[in-house]
């Protein structure tokens, strides 16, 4: 009788804690994959949906004080880019392009550095995923 007992506790534990896993996987729907800058949550993290209608989700976990923008509209093509709170300078590239690309605050008359509020200069969107004015490959 107690191994039917003990086996019917651990079946209830088991499925409640699968039960609660599914739920706070299906809650966690990620920040928007918009391009705007956002900051690491209390976790450390900043988690991005694969693409536009919250596809499978994409977890980064920046150096502190790093905010980052997530662009993507079909899970296929996307732009990425981040900064530090203390810096001047703001880094993106694209799955289009090998190369990584930097924008200069200071160079663009913007404040620099941006502390805790985000630059208004954006990544490019992922439908056009063109790294142009102000934006310049790193060598």
């Amino acid at each position: 009788m107690k191994k039917l007992v003990c086996l019917t506790l651990l079946i209830a534990v088991a499925t409640a804690g699968f039960a609660y896993a599914a739920l706070t996987k299906a809650a966690d729907t990620g920040t928007a994959a918009d391009g705007a800058w956002y900051a690491a949550a209390d976790s450390g993290k900043i988690t991005f949906p694969g693409d536009s209608t919250n596809g499978p989700l994409i977890a980064f976990k920046p150096s502190a004080n790093v905010s980052m923008a997530y662009n993507c509209t079909d899970g296929t093509v996307y732009t990425l880019g981040s900064y530090h709170s203390s810096g001047t300078k703001l880094y993106g590239t694209s799955s289009t392009e090998a190369k990584i690309y930097m924008f200069d605050l200071a160079a663009a008359g913007e404040a620099a550095p941006p502390g805790d509020t985000a630059p208004t200069t954006t990544i490019p969107t992922a439908a056009a995923p063109n790294f142009s004015t102000g934006w310049s490959a790193i060598k």
